[in-house]
Formats: C-alpha cells, structure tokens, sequence
C-alpha cells in the first residue's frame, strides 16, 4: 500500500524519481541521488587539506600570501577570508560556492 501511494505521487509530478538508495522523490540527476546519500556516499572535500598554516606579524599584523610577500588587511574582512582561501592545497579542484566565517 505505500509502495502504491508512492508511486501515486511520483506519477503526479511530472520528471520526478526515486533515490536509488533511499526512495525519496527527487529531480533526476547524473548519479539518480539524492543530496544526503550523496554527501553520505561521496567526499567532495577529500583531496583538499583540512589544517594550513598562516603567517602573521605580531608587530604590524599583517598576513603572509603564498609568494612569500606579506598583506595588511582587517581581521575578519574578506580580504583576509580570500587571502586564506588561497591556501589550501586542492582547493583549486573543486568548485567553491560560498564561503564565510563560522564562529567558535
């Protein structure tokens, strides 16, 4: 009986499927997934490092940029948040949509 209903609903929404894992209903996609298996199932961050190390000088507060040069921005500015995205190894690798600070 739910199966039935299930596809009542499916049949209902024209270009609806299921999730090949969970069942839900979704938009078809490449992989036929929706987006918790997939955060479930694959890692989009995997090949990007996790911890880098950022110079700064105590006197002035600057930062130092990759080329070894140094930066004088605001803390918590986007300056300084663009500045530590370059960073990271593997970033360059994947898309990144967004980006902010999280407090802690």
């Amino acid at each position: 009986l739910a199966q039935a209903k299930t596809m009542a609903m499916i049949l209902d929404q024209p270009h609806k499927i299921l999730c090949c894992q969970c069942a839900v209903v979704i938009e078809p996609n490449a992989v036929n997934m929706c987006v918790n298996c997939l955060q479930e199932r694959y890692d989009i961050g995997a090949g990007v490092s996790k911890q880098v190390q950022q110079n700064t000088c105590r006197g002035c507060n600057r930062f130092e940029r990759r080329d070894g040069s140094w930066a004088e921005v605001d803390m918590e500015s986007k300056e300084l948040l663009a500045l530590l995205l370059k960073k990271p190894r593997g970033l360059t690798q994947v898309r990144l949509i967004d980006a902010s600070y999280v407090w802690t």
